[in-house]
């Protein structure tokens, strides 16, 4: 069954992020998972029962969150209190692959926001070491739709796969992938118009999925086209690393994700290439 992972350490932001991931949930008609790890090195040397106190202890605080935000209009939405005792990344980590979930949703604070600092940590952990998509979202957000979708593309293969996964966000909310490719090299560019116009030639009947190419920094050349297009999502494809601590530090992925004021979907590229590629391409073309 397709699900949604929705992992809070109840921040004084958790109410807002809980609230866009049950969006999400009503739209695409998923379960909801809300998880809680807690996690306190003295446990593991108490016995089952204290352990088992502790358990309920967290289900009914995520029970309590859960009522307590959940709007009135998604009272009908499936979800489910996931308490756990463990390091929070590691565990969130385990939860998504132990549930097979669809998509992973946390909450991400900005690069100055020192309160948020541990909640940043954990969420960038995860993402490193993810399988499943994970949709980091903002303090400030708010869910009203998604009307607008940036997709930035290197012209690799791979994107075809993202573009796939895709397919259902576009169906969903009927609206346009805009796939946005950086030069940053000005000799570069004139290899990067060609193959845009591939790409342009090869979706051409497909009005949904529109390609662009800018020339500039990466980070500093999204946030301003995202801007301009009010993107409500971005999306970009990341590497699973063998070594998250080298990929926090040098991955362009968590560089945007400290500072872009808009969700950030980032699909690993490794959640789909096991997949069976015997989708129809013509989807695309139509």
């Amino acid at each position: 069954m397709r699900k949604i992972l929705f992992a809070t350490e109840f921040s004084d932001h958790s109410a807002t992020v809980f609230k866009y991931a049950a969006d999400l949930a009503l739209f695409f008609d998923m379960p909801l998972l809300v998880l809680h790890a807690f996690y306190n090195p003295k446990l593991e040397l108490e016995s089952d029962k204290v352990r088992e106190d502790k358990m309920d202890e967290i289900r009914e605080q995520i029970s309590s969150f859960i009522q307590k935000h959940v709007p009135e209009t998604h009272r009908d939405i499936a979800i489910e209190p996931v308490p756990k005792i463990g390091i929070p990344a590691k565990t969130i980590l385990q939860t998504a692959e132990d549930e097979d979930v669809t998509i992973l949703v946390l909450g991400m604070t900005g690069r100055n926001d020192v309160a948020g600092k541990f909640v940043g940590r954990t969420s960038l952990s995860v993402l490193a070491s993810a399988d499943c998509p994970v949709l980091l979202v903002p303090s400030n957000a708010v869910f009203a739709g998604i009307d607008e979708i940036i997709f930035t593309t290197n012209f690799e293969f791979r994107d075809l796969g993202a573009l796939h996964m895709l397919q259902e966000w576009i169906k969903v909310f009927r609206s346009p992938v805009h796939c946005l490719h950086v030069v940053e090299k000005k000799g570069n560019v004139a290899k990067a118009t060609k193959n845009l116009q591939i790409l342009k030639d090869t979706f051409k009947h497909n009005s949904r999925i529109k390609f662009h190419l800018v020339v500039g920094n990466l980070e500093t050349e999204l946030e301003k086209f995202a801007v301009e297009k009010k993107a409500d999502v971005v999306v970009m494809i990341s590497h699973k690393r063998s070594y998250p601590a080298r990929w926090l530090k040098r991955s362009r992925a968590i560089k945007i994700a400290y500072d872009l004021p808009f969700p950030f979907l980032v699909i690993k590229d490794n959640a789909y290439e096991n997949e069976e590629w015997s989708f129809d391409w013509s989807e695309f073309l139509s």
